[in-house]
């Protein structure tokens, strides 16, 4: 019997023993659960998402924001979608288990930035200009760019929502993704939206010629990389707007049967790539048809026009040998004769001759005629008072004449 007893009294200490180890270890297990590590918070399209790292013995996890208890989760990842744009907001995570709860993570800083999505991507003389909505609590705001298919690389940084992006090639697809950030928290906004496009040169070296007869122009210009088809338009001098003439995959193209007018027509032309329906800025080359042998162009500023303050301008001319020009309403009308302009060869005196109110090319080569208003001009608008009239009389126009 005592042998009994003493077996019992054995096995029930070891029991004993067995369930106070068990319960000890499970209480060191909870007790020494350990704080929350890598906690990230990142703005997404409509919220802050917070981020940890797995914590051993952990069941679930709380997460505080600004110290208030936000969220019970399992997960190793949570979003808040009730925050404001331009707040900033600290984030905390502690471990759980049980009623034992670790202490409290580092905080995770970060300022809520909406996402900004795009107004307009352009092609243009310089680049391509991207724009975008600017938003609230961002102080500037990185651009990201690819070509083709591959991958987003940074374009720049700025404090404006505006930008030219000059490092492009005509004929490539460019994709375009925008970022707001904030320089305090260093805090990025989501890249949500993105937009693209296939940048197009300017077309150049427009030409307009009689083409056999006075109702019949031929124009011509180079090709453009990356251009499907060409757009014509034409404008008559005496009209308002540009009116669409033709559509054409050359780089030519005869207006035929133009109406006589005798101040003449503006041309201009568009590449364009059909896939994106963006067009490139266009070049204006003035002509009018021949009349009693004299071609009839117009003063208008040249895309790459000087601007001083005056906006003076560059007008780019080509003739023939033998060839003649006259503005539409006479030469004569800008030049000392009738009060307004001094015209004067600055290069090519015997490329380019001026007797009156006719420039005749007299041999291949290229020439420059300047063109200022004169004294007795200011003193006339003076006169009247017109200090703006004055000041816009006072650019210096250029005609940068090539003969062939």
């Amino acid at each position: 019997m005592k042998t009994t007893k003493r077996i019992i009294s054995v096995a029930l200490a070891a029991m004993m023993a067995v369930s106070a180890f068990a319960f000890g270890a499970s209480s060191a297990s909870a007790a020494s659960l350990k704080k929350p590590t890598g906690v990230k918070a990142t703005n997404t399209m409509n919220a802050i998402q917070v981020k940890w790292s797995k914590v051993s013995g952990a069941k679930k996890y709380k997460v505080y924001r600004n110290n208030k208890l936000i969220r019970t989760t399992a997960k190793l990842s949570t979003k808040d979608f009730s925050v404001n744009a331009g707040t900033v907001y600290n984030y905390k995570v502690k471990a759980v288990n049980g009623k034992k709860t670790s202490a409290a993570s580092a905080a995770a800083k970060i300022k809520r930035i909406n996402f900004s999505d795009f107004r307009s991507l352009t092609n243009t003389t310089n680049g391509v200009r991207v724009s975008w909505h600017k938003r609230h609590g961002a102080t500037k705001y990185v651009l990201y760019r690819k070509s083709g298919s591959g991958s987003f690389t940074k374009v720049t940084s700025t404090k404006t929502n505006v930008y030219v992006d000059k490092d492009v090639t005509s004929g490539t697809r460019y994709t375009y993704q925008v970022a707001c950030y904030d320089s305090a928290t260093k805090t990025f906004s989501a890249r949500i939206t993105q937009r693209a496009l296939t940048y197009l040169a300017q077309p150049t070296g427009l030409v307009a010629r009689e083409a056999g007869s006075a109702k019949s122009v031929e124009l011509n210009w180079n090709s453009v990389k990356g251009a499907k088809t060409y757009e014509v338009y034409r404008e008559s001098s005496t009209s308002k707007g540009f009116v669409k003439v033709a559509t054409t995959s050359a780089t030519s193209y005869s207006d035929t049967d133009v109406p006589n007018n005798p101040a003449g027509y503006m041309y201009k032309v568009k590449a364009v790539n059909v896939s994106t329906s963006f067009a490139s800025d266009e070049r204006i080359v003035l002509f009018a048809p021949k009349r009693d042998g004299v071609n009839s162009y117009y003063f208008m500023p040249d895309e790459d026009a000087d601007n001083d303050g005056l906006k003076n301008l560059h007008i780019v001319l080509n003739f023939s040998v033998g060839e003649k020009y006259y503005e539409g309403k006479l030469l004569a009308d800008f030049i000392s004769a009738n009060g307004l302009y001094n015209a004067e060869v600055i290069e090519g005196k015997d490329v380019v001759s001026i007797d009156d109110s006719v420039i005749t090319a007299e041999a291949e080569g290229s020439a420059i005629i300047k063109l200022t208003v004169n004294d007795e001009c200011k003193a006339l608008l003076d006169e009247f008072g017109n200090k703006g009239a004055i000041k816009t009389a006072s650019r210096v126009v250029y005609l940068m004449i090539t003969v062939e």
